[in-house]
């Protein structure tokens, strides 16, 4: 306990730390069934700080529906009801999708050696982005956008922890980079 409290000193919140103008996305290929072990992508794109900001504040948690087109809200277990696809929505600026107001540039792809799950792949790919930035000196103390299109590795990600291993592994590198 006295270790513990004497740690606490060192705990530091940086709420101060500036957006960057760049923002960054990365996506994850998983493997298919002919001995390809799928690949990664990291691209970014450098926008105003209006819209780094808007990004920011609108985009924490992707958009759900709970009623149909028609404005039928249908009860989610019913024993002889069909499952059908839902189409997920984002709460992002459409300026962000838009390429005549924003370029989005190749930073880095390749492929992956062996083959796993996709939510693996994904925190792999988050976790090349954040040793990208790591290295470079003026990325200290600032906040970075990276888009993510994988819920369990988002919530893994925003808890830090996660129930499989594997995940776990990743997150701890992650927290040694940042």
């Amino acid at each position: 306990v006295w270790v513990m409290a004497g740690l606490i000193l060192s705990m530091v919140a940086d709420l101060g730390a500036p957006l960057a103008t760049t923002i960054f996305a990365t996506d994850a290929q998983g493997a298919d069934t002919e001995g390809d072990c799928g690949g990664f992508g990291i691209v970014a794109a450098k926008v105003e700080a209006e819209l780094a900001l808007e990004a920011y504040r609108r985009g924490h948690s992707p958009g759900k529906t709970v009623v149909t087109l028609d404005g039928d809200i249908r009860p989610l277990h019913k024993p002889l009801q069909e499952i059908t696809c839902t189409v997920p929505f984002t709460n992002l600026p459409s300026a962000l999708f838009d390429p005549t107001k924003t370029k989005w540039v190749d930073i880095l792809s390749g492929r992956w050696s062996r083959a796993d799950h996709i939510t693996l792949g994904e925190a792999r790919a988050v976790l090349k982005l954040i040793c990208l930035l790591a290295r470079r000196p003026e990325n200290r103390r600032a906040r970075v956008l990276s888009l993510e299109d994988n819920r369990p590795c988002q919530g893994a990600f925003a808890k830090g922890r996660s129930v499989a291993p594997g995940l776990n592994f990743i997150l701890r590198r992650r927290a040694a980079h940042t």
